[in-house]
């Protein structure tokens, strides 16, 4: 063959090539393992709506502003988020709240979103025995209601409840009516049976998750669960992306950032919120949103 040939050749088969080089070329960044739960609204992994969780939606549409990270999910609980973020391992997680332990080994984003304040959560027939620990607003005062009642409050190991109440409940750890279970991927998992079978008085959660307790219950059930605020929130309370605390991690985060300052009102990024049906509960979002949007506060908190 001439070298003539050889040079036609070579044209004709570099456009061929190229596609397929950039396809094999693999991300320059590594993989970045996002950790997901069963918890509605926020995480949905079953039924219809499998996958369409606010949180989800809003991590779905990151990921693909990500080329340079290969991503997958990898289901767990939050003791296993916590112990391979601190052995740094490529873990990250969206919708994390802040507080001073975690703070110790994971690297927080700008808040990308928001969830209302959690609250107590117990059967209506057990509701009367809450009234004397409850102020004139009728919010429940949790420290004395641990210390001062005969109630037993069940929760999930290494779940965050936000800055304020992680530290009210830290000034409790131990206590002997305070127990703590480990969960799987269903954070509520095992609090509910035990909650029926009067193991348990109460726990703390969020109202949708009220509603997935309530489900839980089945159609059978002449009880039911209801809420009960809890005195000192903040009214809402900022939800993070984080990633381990090192080299990665940092490259990661501010990345996440720099995505969070471009698409902060793009309709893709918030289609969840945008999708929400009662018109009031949407409305509250957004502006909590606008609140929270990077520039209007110190970064990261």
């Amino acid at each position: 063959m001439t070298l003539r040939a050889h040079l036609v050749l070579a044209a004709w088969l570099l456009p061929l090539l190229c596609p397929l080089q950039a396809a094999a070329k693999a991300p320059v960044d590594g993989t970045a393992t996002w950790c997901s739960f069963d918890l509605p609204p926020m995480y949905i992994v079953t039924g219809p709506e499998a996958g369409k969780g606010s949180v989800q939606e809003h991590v779905s549409f990151l990921q693909g502003k990500l080329p340079e990270y290969q991503h997958q999910t990898q289901f767990a609980s939050i003791a296993r988020v916590a112990k391979d973020m601190r052995e740094q391992q490529q873990l990250v997680c969206a919708g994390m709240q802040r507080n001073e332990e975690r703070q110790q080994y994971m690297l927080f984003s700008e808040p990308f979103y928001v969830t209302m304040a959690p609250s107590v959560v117990t059967l209506r027939s057990r509701l009367a025995s809450f009234r004397p620990y409850m102020n004139s607003q009728g919010e429940v005062q949790l420290a004395e209601l641990i210390e001062a009642s005969p109630l037993s409050l069940g929760l999930t190991a290494g779940r965050s409840y936000g800055s304020t109440l992680d530290a009210e409940l830290a000034r409790h750890a131990g206590h002997p009516r305070v127990q703590v279970r480990t969960a799987a991927e269903r954070l509520s998992e095992g609090l509910v049976s035990m909650m029926l079978l009067g193991r348990l008085d109460y726990t703390i959660a969020y109202d949708r998750e009220r509603r997935q307790l309530m489900e839980q219950l089945g159609g059978n059930s002449q009880d039911e669960f209801v809420q009960l605020p809890i005195a000192g929130l903040p009214r809402q309370i900022p939800l993070y992306i984080v990633a381990p605390k090192s080299p990665w991690g940092e490259r990661f985060i501010q990345r996440v950032n720099a995505l969070l300052v471009r698409y902060w009102d793009d309709p893709q990024f918030r289609r969840s919120v945008l999708r929400e049906k009662d018109e009031a509960t949407r409305q509250r979002i957004l502006n909590d949103l606008r609140e929270l949007r990077p520039g209007k506060r110190p970064a990261g908190g």
